[in-house]
């Protein structure tokens, strides 16, 4: 897989055939998530959601190197945060709300449960930052993600993989937004850690 490399480092949007957030047709769609874990074992929590995710993807993922991150907004002990970037060219058969619905799928099958308090912590998180160039709000989904600006542990991985990315509807690239973003001193990206369990994909 294409772990950590850049997908394309003068991107700043996409276009697509369709901008109906509900039409699907024949067009591949370019999707940046953001991945976060700090509950059991965070690590191996990201790779299992990484490689579910691939399972929808046309070309091998692109993957930033996970970052550990201090909990932001989160109940008082929480453990910190594994997060992680990933860029996919998405088959065509899916549209932005029915593919969230899928990343729900992945986090409840990685143990995530309904939570009974605001920002607690979770096995798996799978945020949709971006669809496309779609720019959309429903009772379900924003897009693109809206609090993206505000949060380094997103940031960080992101400009990892896609410094020139330009979010739908926005003019500031991902490096100049995290160069904006208050940082979190703490924060650490693990440089050696091996996505691929073994060397079979």
């Amino acid at each position: 897989m294409s772990w950590g490399s850049n997908p394309d480092p003068e991107i700043s949007g996409f276009s697509t055939e369709s901008r109906d957030p509900e039409t699907t047709g024949n067009t591949a769609h370019h999707v940046f998530l953001s991945l976060g874990a700090n509950l059991g074992d965070p690590l191996n929590n990201l790779r299992s959601g990484v490689f579910e995710l691939a399972k929808f993807s046309l070309v091998r993922p692109t993957v930033s190197s996970p970052w550990i991150t201090t909990p932001v907004n989160c109940p008082p002990d929480s453990p910190p945060f594994a997060n992680a970037a990933v860029y996919l060219i998405l088959t065509p058969s899916f549209a932005a709300e029915s593919f969230l619905q899928r990343c729900q799928i992945i986090e409840k099958t990685l143990g995530r449960k309904p939570p009974t308090a605001p920002n607690q912590a979770r096995p798996l998180d799978i945020d949709l930052i971006a669809f496309n160039d779609l720019v959309m709000t429903t009772r379900r989904l924003i897009l693109p993600h809206p609090r993206v600006r505000q949060r380094y542990f997103v940031l960080a991985p992101l400009h990892e993989i896609a410094p020139k990315f330009v979010l739908p509807g926005q003019t500031l690239t991902v490096a100049e937004l995290l160069a904006a973003c208050p940082p979190d001193p703490s924060a650490r990206r693990l440089n050696d850690f091996r996505w691929q369990p073994s060397d079979k994909i």
